[in-house]
């Protein structure tokens, strides 16, 4: 719940400010700015910016598992790969679970420096948390690692 409460801010202020400078922009190529802008398309903006605040978190980030058909070990090199390949590197690693982070510092600016993948890698299937569309990335590579070596 902790979590979700920093990513519902932290998308809170990051809508905001993106609406306010695309509000802007608009409004300054008109010949009269925000002449027509009213409190209550504030309050419209304010709104809709809370609404996606409070479900991009629910939706964006989770928990996937990974199958492998062999045990982690064999196939840890390979999960390495894929991990440098889309831009990840190892910040720790504690028993059964390995932290990654990105490297390129404007990817982890637009994940709001929310960009931590935790694998779990105690049983089969491991278990892969973090933003959703970088699991499925990941997902994705790993599974055509694995039918490319079943072949």
């Amino acid at each position: 719940m902790k979590k979700y409460l920093i990513r519902f801010a932290k998308y809170v202020v990051y809508f905001m400010v993106l609406l306010t400078v695309f509000t802007s922009l608009m409004e300054y190529t008109k010949p009269e700015p925000f002449k027509d802008f009213t409190l209550e398309l504030f309050r419209m903006y304010l709104l809709i910016g809370i609404g996606f605040s409070a479900i991009y978190p629910l939706i964006g980030f989770g928990k996937r598992e990974l199958h492998l058909n062999r045990t982690f070990a064999d196939d840890r090199e390979q999960i390495e790969k894929i991990m440098d390949a889309i831009g990840l590197f190892k910040v720790s690693e504690e028993g059964s679970v390995i932290v990654y982070r990105y490297k390129n510092k404007v990817k982890k600016f637009f994940l709001l420096y929310e960009d931590v993948i935790v694998i779990e890698t105690s049983n089969n299937p491991i278990v892969v948390s973090g933003p959703l569309k970088e699991i499925r990335r990941m997902k994705l590579m790993f599974e055509q690692y694995l039918q490319n070596s079943a072949e």
